[in-house]
């Protein structure tokens, strides 16, 4: 994530997981994990940082590294 003036830019793949709220587990274990590690597509999501409206999304050819996300002027 990267914070700026009025925007939040967040990188990575959806998050698909139906928990179950009396287990730790999932409820779509496949499709949950498959979100995880990206096979259902990675996103460049820009929201507003007041009320976390989307801005902008773009789709990523590969999942993000950790700290790999920086921003300038703003």
């Amino acid at each position: 994530m990267v914070l700026g003036k009025d925007r939040l830019a967040v990188a990575g793949p959806r998050n698909l997981g139906d928990k179950d709220p009396n287990l730790l587990a999932f409820k779509n274990e496949p499709e949950a994990r498959a979100g995880f590690e990206g096979r259902k597509g990675v996103y460049l999501r820009i929201v507003n940082a007041a009320d976390g409206s989307r801005i902008s999304e773009s789709e990523l050819p590969a999942m993000p590294v950790f700290d790999g996300l920086s921003a300038a002027n703003g």
